[in-house]
């Protein structure tokens, strides 16, 4: 029986079209009240893990007081700051090390830190008085930003315990330009907003040692666009001012950024991008509400229409998406009375990406099985698998030459272990190299 024909005879239209979208999206949420700190009225999620542990502030019963949190199986507790009364937590990678900034008190600060589930660690600053972090990757490298000794702030990366100034997109305007850091992925990448040519700030991509402006979707001289999120095969979303004026999401992607629309009003934003290229931000309606959106699929959804019924909630902004698609970010609840942080899973089950396509030693994709990464795999690539039991048949029909190598932890950064594959294998023709792989 058709669902939506049926509807039409319970239900008025305004609600059927309503029914009829989410069906068609066929992904809805149960949300979490992640709570506050020590009596606290409001906390906020800025990040989430593939573990579902998130980070973000919450204030305590003195609501002038921020701490950073670490919301872990189902208690948020407070990471403590770096000698002052307040912390902010923004980045949280798959091992829980957490950044963020906190006062160092007597009024000095904040200062950017990496916290390693005991310990807070000050990451000094460029040579001025305050840094922030912002984005952490598996490895651990941060990234965010820091006044500099003339005053000006700049993008850093934080690498094997040293900070590095990443500097500005136009080297000729050092000194009264400013840069921000803002993501990062697992293999280094940052991305953020640099001035250009010192009028306006421009989102950028910084990778093999190069700064390089991702432009704007407007492409006017003073146009203004920003990076926030950058996933492992290097997509980005930020917001960019286009051809009308209005800011708007973007995904950047193979030099190429597409507009993501909004939810009806005029502006929108993105945060966060996952390895699926799953986006998540903040749009105005068309009655200049902001709401809380999840992109996929090529479309733009409202998470307030996928989520319960009657939940209470009024979820303003997403701020944070992992890879099985769980989204955090923050809004009201008890219909307005409060404003907490937030944790959305999804009620259907997403593919975990355990396949990553690796080309001339950079991410093409990542796929749930090995052949989807096959069919666009070209001579010399190497198919690498995480080591979880993978369940597939294998069969390789065509004259490509690839290499899948297994055994990888989940950052796809080492080669620990074995990879398991519940399944057979068959080479028609060309060339495949396996290593520690266990086919069963």
């Amino acid at each position: 029986m058709n669902l939506c024909r049926s509807a039409k005879i319970l239900m008025t239209i305004g609600f059927l079209l309503l029914f009829c979208a989410i069906e068609a999206l066929a992904t809805t949420y149960s949300i979490t009240d992640l709570g506050t700190l020590y009596g606290g009225e409001s906390s906020f999620g800025y990040w989430v893990n593939n573990a579902g542990q998130v980070t973000g502030y919450a204030n305590t019963s003195n609501v002038t007081v921020l701490r950073a949190f670490l919301y872990s199986g189902s208690a948020m507790n407070a990471l403590g700051t770096l000698g002052g009364t307040t912390s902010w937590g923004r980045g949280i990678n798959d091992s829980a090390q957490i950044t963020g900034y906190s006062n160092l008190g007597n009024g000095v600060g904040p200062h950017a830190f990496i916290y390693n589930g005991i310990t807070m660690t000050d990451l000094g600053t460029l040579g001025g008085v305050d840094s922030y972090g912002y984005g952490i990757n598996n490895a651990g490298q941060i990234t965010g930003f820091s006044r500099v000794s003339n005053g000006n702030t700049h993008a850093f990366l934080y690498s094997w315990g040293a900070l590095i100034d990443l500097g500005l997109l136009d080297s000729e305007y050092v000194t009264v330009g400013n840069s921000f850091g803002y993501g990062i992925n697992n293999i280094g990448e940052v991305t953020g907003e640099s001035d250009h040519f010192g009028v306006t700030p421009h989102a950028f991509v910084y990778s093999g040692g190069k700064m390089t402006d991702l432009g704007t979707l407007g492409g006017k001289y003073n146009d203004q666009s920003s990076g926030n999120g950058i996933n492992n095969v290097g997509q980005i979303t930020g917001s960019s001012t286009n051809g009308n004026g209005n800011t708007h999401a973007f995904i950047y992607s193979s030099g190429t950024m597409t507009d993501l629309g909004t939810l009806g009003g005029t502006y929108s934003y993105g945060d966060s991008i996952n390895n699926a290229g799953q986006v998540v931000g903040s749009s105005t309606l068309s009655n200049g509400n902001m709401h809380a959106f999840v992109y996929t699929s090529g479309k733009m959804y409202d998470l307030n229409n996928l989520i319960p019924v009657g939940s209470g909630w009024n979820l303003e902004s997403a701020l944070g998406i992992n890879d099985l698609g769980q989204i955090t970010g923050y809004g009201y609840t008890n219909n307005g009375q409060d404003e907490h942080a937030y944790l959305l899973t999804p009620d259907t089950p997403v593919a975990v990406l355990s396949v990553r396509l690796m080309r001339s030693g950079k991410p093409v994709g990542f796929y749930a099985k090995i052949m989807d990464a096959y069919d666009v795999a070209v001579n010399g690539d190497i198919i690498m698998l995480q080591n979880v039991l993978l369940t597939e048949n294998l069969v390789f029909p065509s004259d490509t030459s690839v290499s899948v190598n297994g055994g990888y932890d989940s950052a796809f950064a080492s080669e620990s272990y074995m990879t398991t594959l519940k399944g057979s294998l068959t080479i028609k023709y060309g060339d495949v190299t396996l290593k520690n792989l266990i086919i069963k």
